[in-house]
């Protein structure tokens, strides 16, 4: 497919980390490390109610080593003290203040649908998306992309609306991802 790089970010882990980098040795692709990680407004803290807060997907990718070592400490912390939720339900999850904490060397995304600054666009809060897409920017600053994605859905188109208007207004760039779970059609089955 003529890929030059290549990141698997798998919801709350990096169990595919090593596998991915040993595979794209073998063809000459940069493997990125990353993780699709749950962020939530507010603590982490054990102290915190389970499951009453939202979940919004953030794509994390480290750029270097440190990037890597401050992944693999935000991923831990997700597990040892970020587990909102019960059951089938519960997900590992990480604050923005320690996204914040540990962003050397890592870049950040505004994920698929299920990324805040979108679920605030299907939602219709364009305001609150502003919001939302400010504080990624002053705090990431060129490390922060905002993500177009269209798999064929009504919702994306809506939500690239908001985000090329979100992009323009804040001068913040663009990337164009997909939400990829196989590589071909054929890899659904």
């Amino acid at each position: 497919l003529n890929i030059k790089s290549l990141s698997v970010t798998d919801h709350g882990v990096m169990h595919a980390t090593v596998d991915l980098f040993k595979e794209c040795e073998k063809f000459e692709i940069k493997p990125i490390a990353g993780n699709e990680m749950y962020v939530i407004n507010g603590s982490i803290s054990r102290n915190f109610k389970r499951g009453q807060l939202a979940k919004y997907h953030q794509i994390v990718l480290a750029l270097t080593k440190l990037g890597y070592e401050n992944l693999v400490k935000l991923t831990t912390l997700s597990h040892l003290n970020g587990w909102q939720g019960n059951g089938a339900f519960g997900r590992p999850c990480i604050s923005k203040r320690l996204l914040y904490k540990y962003k050397k060397d890592i870049v950040i995304t505004s994920a698929c649908l299920g990324g805040e600054i979108c679920q605030n666009l299907l939602d219709k809060n364009f305001s609150y998306a502003i919001k939302v897409a400010s504080w990624y920017k002053n705090n990431f600053n060129e490390f922060f992309f905002l993500e177009l994605q269209d798999h064929g859905h009504r919702e994306d188109r809506a939500v690239n609306m908001g985000i090329l208007k979100i992009g323009e207004k804040l001068n913040i760039r663009l990337i164009s991802t997909n939400d990829s779970h196989f590589t071909r059609d054929s890899d659904v089955e």
